[in-house]
């Protein structure tokens, strides 16, 4: 009488481990935070469980399934730039550098991650707008970090304008003496240039240096 052969237990298809399922396995949960404690602790918990059903299967006479234990460091995310530097690419020998379209010659060479070769001088000036290959278009250094610019709202700006302004007052008084024009004039002729916050305040210090020039 034929052994009858145990049935593999369920395996997920993302880690391979047993007991679980691509939507519950660690690979694929979202933890909230880019800590690798949360993901291995999972991982281990799910390792041992894997290992109480693999010990079993064998047990009952299948071939065994050995997944190796989850370690922290393979849950540190990488940035893609790292992740490139780990590829083990072929250096790809061009006799043209794709940047300049000009041949290459036997020195000033640089070789990205994925293998292209370029004129050293060419691809400096590349990764200083981006980090992505000329050819393949893979990264080949740290991403760019971009500035944020901070635009000073609109109350900074009619501030600031407004206390530079005052201490003015005695040139836009001696500039509309020049020009004849009264003071208030000179100011409430730039109506279409302001915005109706910083026009209130123009008009509020225009006031201010006509009751000055009384």
């Amino acid at each position: 009488m034929n052994q009858q052969v145990p049935k593999t237990p369920r395996r997920c298809g993302k880690c391979s481990m047993f007991g679980h399922n691509r939507r519950t396995c660690h690979l694929t949960t979202h933890y909230g935070s880019d800590e690798p404690k949360y993901p291995h602790r999972y991982a281990m918990s799910h390792w041992r469980h894997h290992c109480v059903l693999n010990e079993r299967w064998i047990a009952a006479g299948g071939a065994g399934h050995t997944v190796p234990e989850p370690k922290l460091e393979d849950f540190i995310k990488k940035t893609p730039f790292e992740l490139a530097c780990e590829n083990k690419c072929k250096v790809i020998h061009e006799d043209t550098c794709c940047i300049c379209i000009e041949a290459l010659g036997e020195k000033n060479i640089a070789t990205t991650p994925c293998g292209h070769q370029f004129h050293f001088g060419c691809l400096a000036q590349h990764i200083s707008r981006s980090n992505n290959c000329p050819t393949c278009r893979g990264i080949i250094c740290p991403a760019i970090v971009k500035e944020k610019i901070q635009i000073p709202t609109t109350p900074i700006i009619t501030s600031y304008i407004t206390r530079t302004m005052q201490g003015c007052l005695p040139e836009i008084i001696d500039i509309c003496a020049y020009q004849s024009l009264e003071p208030g004039e000179m100011i409430l002729s730039l109506d279409h240039l302001m915005t109706d916050t910083l026009l209130h305040s123009l008009r509020g210090l225009a006031q201010a240096i006509v009751g000055y020039n009384e």
